[in-house]
């Protein structure tokens, strides 16, 4: 007889049962049942089973410490948030993928990643993973911290990737060992694909109506009466109290309470039970440290954003090369600038040839022996692609694909009118200003520009009066508009935002703490509008605090109001 994990007075399992099959976890915040998925989580690891926490909130570096937090707990590796090892990118799915599939146990905080670099990595860990244990077969346990944001009900273009693989991994999971533990507090949010495989469900206090809900349809699509008390008991359970239901895996139906656990908890009141010595199997976190390395400096030369600063860059440095140099000096000077970044973008090279083609076009009328050198510099860049096709030509030079991004692209100043001025550059005041105008195509109102420059009305107004008065700027009612001039006078440090995912990124990663959790919340709620009280309950920000917080997202033109809610903009998933 193989062995088994005891849970419970009530509930002993087998251990590869346990391990392999679906378990959902279910109560509102503060129940028990993260305690009770910790202690499921400690048993298996125990028993020698592989378990691998998906943690968004922050909380399973417990199981590194004793039930007191003083001595050692399990040895399990902690890979991200604010505990870990090491930390956690968003473009190592595929890797992290990887050493699950050899049989690592780990805990995985996503806890610090913005929605979007979460959908990014359980993306492609869920795909990658599912493929390497069709080759590798062996009991896995995945857990599933607030399992509704990886697996929700509904689905949309943001989630749709990530819920494909995802969905799909737990469905056909357990033909290849894989289990799956849900831990929520909102089964409605939950698709209904997903919730209703659980063979075994474990219910802590629950008292929301919509919960309660998706509790009774999941047990009427069981098809088994003998717990239809069980919805009307739940307001009543007191905390660690629970309901366990299995009608076709363990044919149960009765209360449960988990003994408890021997590592800290670090989601409640510390201090039950005593550690026990394991023997783990040992990752070397110095080699993943290594090879996550590897995995940031490649998304690093993958990244837009960094691109385009190196083509701003090289058109800087262009401009600063004097059409009466000789023809020897030219050539110099760009095979110079092009010689700091030929080791780095070798990754990029197909979008380095675009945008320097664009260059080259512009200039190509003008300064006919800088192109010539140019058009050499392009070749050299076109040897690292080892391309088998030559590019095609016109007039000499060589023309490729249009770039990717087709947001709008702002015109740096030209040459020309960079030699002629005798004006000194903008001060930085008046630059802040300018650049968020020109931003913002429909321009800003000056409430929203204060909030964008951080500047005082006085200050503010003093920039825009200047402005306007070079020319620079117009005013059209209540907003300021950068004019074309205003735009070249930017010159190439001048970067537009982008548009779609990549603006609601830019948003998330500028915005302060407090707006970007009140942003987020809108972002997974869209098109559909939030409730100001349902903010309270996410995020703990007294009224004062969050309607301050809405305010400014308003101001800033990212969200629009109605009485007692908001929503984000239609404009910030334009595109994707």
């Amino acid at each position: 007889m193989r062995e088994k994990i005891i849970l419970a007075d009530n509930l002993a399992l087998d251990k590869i049962e346990a391990a392999t099959e679906k378990v959902a976890f279910i109560g509102r915040s503060g129940s028990g049942k993260t305690y009770a998925a910790m202690k499921y989580a400690e048993e298996l690891y125990r028993a020698g089973m592989q378990i691998v926490v998906i943690d968004q909130v922050g909380v399973w570096w417990g199981l590194r410490l004793s039930s007191d937090g003083k001595g050692p707990g399990l040895d399990i590796p902690i890979i991200g948030g604010q505990r870990g090892d090491i930390p956690l990118e968003p473009s190592a799915g595929s890797l992290i993928a990887e050493l699950a599939s050899q049989g690592y146990s780990l805990v995985l905080d996503v806890s610090e990643m913005t929605l979007g670099e979460m959908y990014q990595f359980t993306e492609h860990f869920g795909t990658d993973l599912l493929r390497l244990k069709k080759h590798r077969r062996s009991a896995l346990t995945l857990i599933w911290e607030e399992a509704q944001d990886f697996m929700p009900e509904n689905v949309d273009r943001r989630t749709a990737r990530m819920f494909h693989a995802l969905s799909r991994l737990t469905k056909i999971g357990r033909n290849f060992g894989i289990g799956t533990m849900l831990i929520t507090q909102r089964p409605q949010a939950i698709s209904k694909d997903v919730l209703n495989q659980t063979e075994l469900l474990v219910v802590f206090q629950t008292n929301g109506y919509h919960e309660r809900k998706a509790l009774r349809e999941w047990i009427a699509g069981k098809g088994d009466g003998s717990a239809k008390d069980l919805v009307e008991k739940l307001p009543l359970l007191k905390c660690g109290d629970g309901y366990i239901w299995s009608p076709s895996w363990l044919r149960k139906y009765e209360p449960v309470r988990f003994r408890p656990k021997s590592t800290y908890d670090a989601s409640a009141t510390p201090g039950r039970g005593a550690s026990e010595s394991i023997r783990p199997r040992p990752l070397d976190l110095a080699d993943l440290r290594r090879r996550m390395s590897e995995t940031i400096e490649r998304a690093k030369r993958d990244d837009p954003d960094e691109m385009r600063r190196k083509i701003a860059e090289l058109e800087r440095r262009l401009a600063n090369v004097s059409p009466h140099n000789s023809e020897s000096a030219i050539k110099n000077a760009v095979e110079k600038a092009l010689a700091s970044e030929r080791g780095r973008i070798s990754s990029g090279v197909a979008r380095t040839q675009r945008s320097l083609n664009q260059i080259l076009q512009k200039i190509n009328d003008t300064y006919p022996s800088l192109c010539a050198a140019l058009k050499a510099a392009l070749d050299g860049i076109a040897e690292i692609s080892a391309s088998p096709s030559a590019p095609e030509t016109r007039g000499g030079l060589p023309v490729l694909a249009p770039p990717p991004f087709e947001g709008r692209q702002f015109a740096p100043a030209s040459y020309a009118r960079s030699q002629a001025s005798s004006e000194p550059e903008l001060p930085r005041g008046e630059i802040a200003v300018l650049t968020a105008c020109a931003q913002h195509s429909d321009g800003c109102d000056r409430d929203q520009l204060s909030i964008l420059t951080g500047y005082k009305r006085s200050t503010r107004d003093a920039y825009i009066k200047r402005l306007r008065e070079k020319g620079l700027v117009e005013i059209k009612g209540n907003s300021v508009f950068a004019t074309k001039l205003g735009v070249e006078a930017l010159g190439s440090s001048f970067t537009p935002l982008p548009s779609g995912a990549g603006l609601r990124e830019y948003w998330l990663k500028s915005l302060p703490e407090g707006e970007r959790r009140v942003f987020e919340l809108g972002i997974s709620h869209y098109p559909s509008y939030v409730p100001r009280e349902y903010v309270d309950k996410v995020t703990g920000y007294k009224r004062s605090t969050r309607d301050a917080y809405i305010k400014r997202l308003a101001a800033r033109r990212l969200v629009e109001l109605e009485t007692g809610k908001y929503r984000v903009r239609d404009c910030l998933f334009e595109g994707n």
